[in-house]
């Protein structure tokens, strides 16, 4: 078995274990945890179990360490329904047991499974739902226990949705999982009801919230109090402003990100909080996602206001998840951020904690800090996923003393992708001390030429107390190229991100960044940290330097294929060639190149110099769209510009791509190698069904007059 080496507060390491991505089918995602005492259990999407006709979708892990590590067990026990992922987690705090939830993967249905082990292996599964048709369609159940003493304690709740109906059904079992029931469930909501979450009060109450989509978007709670026998009258949460289908928000690289509700009840005074992601200006395309929440001081009849949790209120927000600590004091949220990115469209996780008064259900929170480095959107790649399908419904669980969150980024790369989603662990403290962070930035030399290299020197400090889970990110800067990052940071892109973990008072870390000019200009670089430790001072994280890059004079040169036919066939790869005489060195060079495919999130094309180094342009960009560059099928056509002077990625474009980018890679890589010799674009459809023909391939080179 795999196990995960023990890491700092924010684990670099995925949960599940990378060497068990054998193929494209290469997600972990949708990740859901539960903790209790040193036991993490952590369950997730995983299109790695379906290999081979399995009738599997979930993948699972666990630690006896507190999460220090885990080790990931595989797929959940066989079984005739088996399952088909949007798990969900759940723990009995008196008896230890872990609950899961998934859908049925065939047929309809809830399947639920229990641990007794700490998560180091389930039972065969139980159906929750008895009495549900075997044609009709359940989406994302929900699982939770009576945690609470008294009457109704150990008794389990599942909340679903039939999108055969547009309701919301609901189940119990009363005898810690063995049987479920009623038979057929009960009714909760109909009329375009769906997402729903259930949890439970310490009086016992049982709620049930879900969203609806009647031309408008509105979400809603029922509560009982007979421990789910029955239910009262439904009260209206919140009214969304983003009007389309569960409350999608029609984001930015083509992925679905719906509304659906996030719920923590305090455990001591019963008041609720439910979080939840809005369209504040639909029809804009400049952001259309920020996070919210609500709360409720007498059982769900009335809700406050909703108040904004991400303080930035640039790029997008979503896919919020709260959780409430077991003395009903520590409040933490966690969302998906892209405030760093100008194209909004890379992001990363990010959280926020603070108090909740157990008294009036006030709520005060800190700043909040990343989890995360940024990485790009990923769609359309997997065979066994719908395109337009990354992410949702990430949990946090909570102890007195941490919070325990789980989320998937698209980091890391494999053999069948450069990027492709893993689950990721933290831990953040529930008590943090008043600690100041402070950054600076030094680039030497502050003056450099095109093609020349400069360091960037940065320095992270703590004051006051130790400055916990720090993290640094640095944003692509337009006529910069990042080369290389040392120690705790991460390139990809063109961000930088570092996960530093504790900083203690009165002492600091530096780092060094290498970075390329470009292109002629004034270049600010800005360097940003967080903390989860409360940070007295939030104008000093911050830090900006100024690159001067001089131009260099040069000759441009140009080559071409000319006209060709070069066909890309199913899971395969072609070289085209160009020869280039002795021009001495490369200052610059671009890439253009005019294709057409019919399913452009299968192309992964790259640049070769005549040395062998190599340059990834593009890859498995463009989702399910057709083409690089548009009009005329040969070199009279628009082709797609390789470019680092582009001041967008290719990742944030759209296909077909017409005009310039900047690559995945930067081109400056090749600068300063000899021009003569073959120079190869490499172009590798990965995955069946679709194919293509490349129809130009160009190189401009600048070089020596």
């Amino acid at each position: 078995m795999f196990v995960a080496s023990a890491q700092p507060r924010i684990n670099e390491a995925p949960v599940n274990n990378p060497a068990m991505d054998s193929s494209a089918q290469d997600t972990q995602d949708a990740a859901v945890v539960a903790a209790l005492g040193n036991k993490v259990v952590v369950a997730y999407n995983d299109t790695g179990s379906a290999l081979g006709g399995a009738n599997h979708f979930t993948g699972f892990a666990s630690s006896s360490n507190t999460g220090s590590s885990f080790t990931d067990h595989g797929a959940l026990p066989p079984s005739s329904l088996g399952d088909v992922g949007d798990p969900a987690l759940a723990r009995d705090n008196a008896t230890g047991a872990f609950y899961l939830t998934t859908l049925a993967y065939n047929g309809a249905g809830v399947q639920f499974f229990k641990s007794t082990n700490g998560g180091q292996s389930f039972l065969p599964p139980v159906l929750a739902t008895p009495g549900v048709p075997s044609n009709d369609r359940t989406d994302k159940p929900w699982v939770t226990v009576d945690n609470f003493a008294g009457t109704g304690q150990h008794t389990i709740y599942v909340c679903d949705t039939d999108l055969s109906f547009q309701w919301v059904e609901f189940y119990r079992s009363t005898d810690q999982g063995a049987t479920f029931g009623p038979n057929g469930g009960t009714v909760i909501a109909s009329a375009g009801a769906g997402i729903c979450f259930v949890a439970v009060g310490p009086d016992h109450s049982v709620y049930v919230f879900y969203l609806r989509n009647q031309g408008n978007n509105r979400l809603f709670v029922r509560r009982s109090t007979d421990l789910g026998v029955s239910f009262g009258a439904e009260h209206q949460v919140a009214n969304l402003l983003t009007t389309s289908g569960n409350g999608d928000l029609a984001l930015k690289g083509g992925f679905r990100s719906n509304s659906g509700p996030q719920v923590a009840v305090n455990p001591v005074s019963g008041d609720i909080v439910v979080a939840f992601n809005d369209d504040l200006t639909p029809g804009s395309s400049v952001d259309n996602g920020d996070v919210f929440y609500v709360r409720s001081t007498d059982e769900g009849v009335t809700w406050s206001a909703p108040v904004r949790v991400n303080e930035v209120a640039a790029g997008d927000q979503f896919f919020p998840t709260v959780a409430l600590t077991p003395n009903g004091q520590g409040i933490m949220f966690a969302w998906y951020d892209r405030s760093e990115d100008p194209s909004n469209l890379w992001f990363h996780r990010r959280a926020r904690t603070g108090t909740m008064s157990t008294t009036n259900g006030s709520i005060t929170l800190r700043h909040s800090f990343q989890l995360s480095p940024n990485t790009p959107v990923v769609v359309g790649q997997d065979p066994v996923l719908a395109g337009n399908y990354m992410g949702a419904y990430d949990q946090i669980d909570a102890a007195n003393g941490a919070f325990h969150a789980v989320w998937a980024d698209n980091r890391e790369s494999d053999a069948a992708h450069a990027h492709q989603p893993d689950v990721r662990y933290a831990q953040i403290a529930t008590s943090t001390a008043d600690s100041d962070l402070a950054v600076t930035v030094t680039p030497t030399p502050g003056t450099i030429s095109q093609g020349q290299t400069t360091t960037l020197t940065v320095r992270v400090s703590a004051s006051g107390d130790v400055a916990r889970d720090v993290f640094l990110n640095i944003s692509p800067v337009t006529g910069l190229s990042f080369a290389s990052a040392s120690g705790a940071c991460e390139l990809d892109g063109q961000f930088v991100g570092c996960s530093l973990g504790s900083i203690a008072a009165g002492t600091s870390r530096t780092l060094t960044i290498a970075a390329r000019g470009v292109t002629a200009g004034p270049r600010t670089v800005k360097v940003t940290g967080t903390t989860s430790s409360n940070d007295t001072a939030q104008g000093n994280n911050t830090a900006t330097g100024t690159v001067t890059v001089k131009s260099i004079p040069g000759s441009t040169s140009s080559f071409s294929t000319g006209n060709i036919l070069a066909p890309i066939s199913d899971s395969s790869t072609v070289d085209v060639h160009l020869t280039v005489p002795n021009l001495g060195t490369v200052n610059t060079v671009q890439a253009l190149v005019r294709l057409n495919h019919t399913f452009d999130a299968d192309i992964d094309m790259f640049l070769i110099d005549p040395l062998g180094h190599t340059v990834e342009l593009s890859t498995d960009n463009g989702g399910s769209d057709d083409n690089y560059g548009s009009g005329t099928a040969d070199c009279a056509g628009t082709p797609t510009t390789f470019t680092d002077s582009a001041p967008s990625s290719i990742v944030t474009g759209i296909a077909p791509f017409a005009g310039a980018f900047a690559p995945e890679q930067p081109l400056f890589s090749l600068f300063g190698v000899a021009s003569a010799g073959t120079w190869t674009l490499r172009v590798t459809d990965d995955s069946a069904l679709d194919f293509g023909t490349i129809y130009c391939f160009k190189l401009q080179i600048t070089h020596p007059p």
